[in-house]
């Protein structure tokens, strides 16, 4: 009896004194936790870092993504009155366009007003063309502000704004030889340089962006004759 009891006196003596039992009693110890939170914070700090990367790069790519959009509309709408420029069925002698300044021009073409207008103003008649340029779309004016970087246009009822943070718009006029001109009738090929800048600058670099659209449009009263001067050239007699 004596001999469990001495055996059991020495098991309960000898626990305490076991370090390893010690520290799992004791859970982490303060320079444990502190070394946890520190990795914690460096792993929450990179995936931070990254998501914020992610950010500014899908923001800059966003706003040059509506400057393309913004400038791609812009293109159209120019394009399509510089194609029916100088339509002219009834044989009026229209100019087809007139640059009026460098920054400024002006397209005409008889397309529309036979039809009287149900509102009874005579600009909103349509119809087949008239013989007259007193309707809309009939005389398109396009004007760019360099100072304000906005592009305008006036289909008859006053300008309104076709796009903003327009850094270039430049038009060159070609005749059928391709030599540059401002004559309005021997323009035949219209050279459109249009560049539009980013809303906000680039996040990544601190730069605004900008894209260019680039566009020739063959003018539609001077077509006919243009491939019938191209055939002329290469026209070679047997």
């Amino acid at each position: 009896m004596q001999d469990r009891e001495d055996q059991y006196m020495s098991i309960h003596h000898q626990n305490p004194q076991n370090p390893s039992s010690d520290r799992k009693s004791r859970g982490f110890t303060s320079v444990e936790a502190l070394i946890a939170i520190v990795v914690l914070l460096v792993l929450l700090g990179a995936v931070m870092s990254t998501f914020y990367q992610s950010q500014k790069l899908y923001t800059s790519q966003h706003d040059l993504m509506e400057a393309s959009q913004t400038g791609r509309v812009a293109m159209n709408q120019i394009q399509s009155f510089l194609r029916q420029a100088g339509n002219d069925p009834n044989n009026i002698g229209l100019t087809p366009i007139t640059i009026d300044n460098p920054n400024q021009l002006t397209i005409y073409s008889d397309v529309t007003g036979a039809v009287p207008a149900a509102s009874g103003l005579p600009m909103e008649a349509t119809g087949e063309a008239d013989g007259t340029l007193n309707n809309l779309y009939e005389q398109v004016t396009i004007r760019y502000d360099p100072g304000t970087e906005e592009l305008f246009i006036n289909v008859g009822h006053g300008e309104q704004l076709l796009a903003d943070n327009v850094a270039v718009f430049n038009c060159t006029f070609y005749d059928m030889q391709g030599n540059v001109t401002n004559d309005g009738n021997e323009i035949a090929r219209v050279h459109i340089e249009l560049a539009i800048k980013t809303e906000n600058p680039d996040q990544q670099t601190g730069s605004v962006n900008s894209i260019t659209l680039v566009s020739e449009v063959m003018v539609r009263n001077q077509s006919y004759r243009f491939f019938s001067y191209v055939a002329n050239q290469n026209y070679i007699t047997p």
